[in-house]
């Protein structure tokens, strides 16, 4: 979810106002948290560290055993009635004031989930985390991370103009990072206001894009048409850069979310049993057969393990440019601002950035697709 995603999700979850708490469950991705309220009846507030916050009206089956994590934040806060639900700045950070006890939701990089104590400490945590300017840690006050974006709420005109002029960045990368919106909305700011993405970020270019920013953060704080274009992700408003595609629409954004990463992503409970009996069966399958794959595998990888290092070789110097270019992003940049350099990067035709097919951070591994020169 980018920050602008993040403010019109916390601005539905007024309704949790007064909701009391009953359970809390972590699933493998995600931390449910089960509430009532008299405005939405029974619900969970699902949350994806570093991916997504919504409401879902779906109910997943409690786990056969309880985590750590669960039973802390259930200690904690069953019982306990929501007070306000906010995103801190334009970050993509969202509070549940729960009184003497504040639940911060992490939405960025690899996320986190951290719940803090009436002196502010971290009494509940899902991961520790030590950042170059930062740690995360149990019994410790939470810092909150530097924002690498001013909150555009706060700009006027020439706070704007001055902003862009400030930036080493074309338009649309300005608009993500400097502004905060995120590639997605970058590029639909830049296409409503008739502007090339790749533009300087003149006076003149800022000038001519600020009416249109402006009315973009006004949509996103007034009336919202949140819909899930054919194949692609939900968005709280109609967006030019999704064409003519056809689109799903929803009361809610929180229901296009909840639909999108629960409806669709899921069937996980009811599919789950049935998937366990097939992975039995995969795993026989496979024990029977491996002596044979062992032996045809161990023959085929000296081939293409050779194949691979002449790759490496033709096209050394590219290879030597990604990993420089990806470290020194890493120092300034979480992954998912890093990934989404590179997209943009590959849609400008940039090799580097083309021949990254993905970044797996949780194995420490870069996947390339190299060009064969012979």
């Amino acid at each position: 979810m980018s920050s602008p995603d993040v403010r019109a999700v916390v601005k539905e979850l007024a309704v949790l106002e007064g909701a009391r708490v009953d359970k809390v469950f972590q699933f493998e991705d995600e931390v449910r948290i089960r509430l009532y309220s008299r405005l939405t009846g029974q619900a969970e507030l699902v949350v994806v560290p570093g991916r997504s916050v919504h409401l879902s009206v779906t109910r997943r089956s409690a786990p056969i055993q309880a985590t750590a994590l669960a039973m802390q934040l259930r200690k904690h806060l069953s019982g306990q009635v929501i007070k306000e639900v906010r995103q801190y700045g334009f970050d993509r950070i969202v509070e549940v004031d729960l009184g003497e006890r504040v639940l911060l939701l992490e939405l960025f990089s690899k996320g986190n989930l951290a719940l803090l104590g009436p002196e502010g400490l971290i009494i509940g945590l899902l991961s520790r985390q030590r950042w170059r300017d930062r740690d995360v840690l149990h019994g410790r006050s939470y810092e909150y991370p530097p924002s690498i974006s001013s909150d555009p709420y706060d700009l006027d005109e020439e706070g704007f103009v001055q902003l862009l002029a400030a930036s080493e960045r074309d338009l649309v990368r300005a608009l993500a990072v400097e502004v905060g919106l995120g590639g997605r909305y970058a590029e639909e700011v830049c296409l409503r206001a008739s502007v090339e993405k790749d533009a300087p970020t003149t006076e003149e270019v800022a000038r001519k894009v600020f009416p249109f920013l402006t009315a973009f953060l006004e949509a996103i704080e007034g009336e919202l048409s949140p819909n899930t274009p054919t194949g692609g992700r939900p968005a709280p408003l109609k967006l030019l850069i999704d064409g003519e595609t056809e689109r799903e629409t929803f009361d809610t954004f929180n229901q296009a979310l909840d639909d999108h990463y629960t409806e669709h992503a899921g069937g996980r409970a009811e599919k789950a049993a049935e998937d366990k009996r097939q992975s039995k069966v995969r795993s026989l399958e496979e024990t029977l057969a491996k002596q044979e794959r062992f032996l045809d595998g161990f023959k085929a990888s000296s081939v293409e393990d050779r194949k691979r290092g002449d790759l490496i070789f033709a096209n050394l110097q590219l290879v030597e440019n990604i990993l420089a270019n990806l470290l020194a992003a890493r120092r300034r940049l979480g992954w998912d601002e890093i990934k989404e350099r590179l997209e943009e990067g590959s849609k400008a035709g940039l090799p580097e950035a083309k021949a990254v097919v993905e970044i797996k951070e949780d194995e420490g591994r870069i996947v390339l697709k190299l060009e064969d020169a012979s």
